[in-house]
């Protein structure tokens, strides 16, 4: 018998819809590395931490995202992207990053790589669920990072073919009625709090997977949705869904 018993809420699922972006995929590593090997040629203050630099560029694509969308706009990823870089090289101080350095930037954003526990778990998952993708890229952004990454999924929802950005709702309930599933046969798999708490106001399950560059300084309770993976990623998750 397993040391960690399904829990109840899931046994009706039917479908594991994962965030990428984070999830199972490391963004910071390639987008940190594209701004370390640029920093030679940025003009910026000696004092520039770029791995803080990183993830101020992350938090400013919601930011955007969610103007646009209370806008009633869809903006393209990597505009979005290169809209939060200039204003982040203003704010910085950086000065000497022309065009073509900041396309190459970027483009840093489509270098995804798989967590380690990524690829092994999802098979094993495959096996008993159906794996679907939602995700805040676009179908040419992932496209080129499942190539990367070597992990499959049943099907990917990208946010371009929806017309949208999570959380917005239209995000959810395409995947639920892509799916022709109940809600409660779907379970949304995140590293982002705000990404399941959307998807549980449209009935979905909800697992969180614990990873050091999400949520930084978040406290997330055992409680707090259906199940909290803290160690292990998605192989982890495997082996408490009874999929391995």
């Amino acid at each position: 018998m397993s040391a960690d018993p399904l829990p109840p809420a899931l046994r009706p699922v039917r479908a594991l819809v994962f965030d990428l972006i984070g999830t199972t995929t490391d963004w910071l590593t390639p987008v940190h590395t594209a701004l370390v090997a640029h920093a030679p040629t940025a003009s910026a203050p000696p004092s520039t931490d770029w791995e803080a630099f990183a993830h101020a560029w992350r938090k400013g694509f919601f930011r955007v995202v969610k103007e646009a969308s209370q806008g009633g706009t869809f903006i393209g990823l990597d505009e979005v992207y290169g809209k939060v870089l200039d204003e982040l090289c203003e704010t910085e101080g950086i000065k000497g990053w022309g065009e073509d350095v900041k396309k190459d930037l970027i483009k840093s954003w489509w270098n995804l790589q798989a967590w380690r526990d990524t690829a092994g778990g999802m098979e094993a998952l495959r096996r008993k669920y159906i794996v679907a993708g939602l995700s805040n890229g676009s179908a040419p952004f992932l496209i080129q990072a499942n190539k990367r990454s070597g992990v499959n999924y049943d099907i990917i929802l990208p946010s371009n073919l929806i017309g949208a950005y999570k959380p917005d709702p239209k995000m959810y309930i395409t995947a639920i009625k892509t799916l022709e599933l109940e809600p409660r046969e779907c379970a949304m798999v995140a590293a982002h709090a705000y990404d399941l708490d959307a998807a549980a106001t449209h009935g979905m399950r909800t697992i969180y997977i614990a990873r050091h560059t999400e949520d930084i300084g978040a406290h997330i309770q055992d409680n707090k949705y259906d199940l909290v993976v803290r160690e292990g990623g998605i192989a982890e998750l495997a082996r408490r869904l009874e999929a391995v």
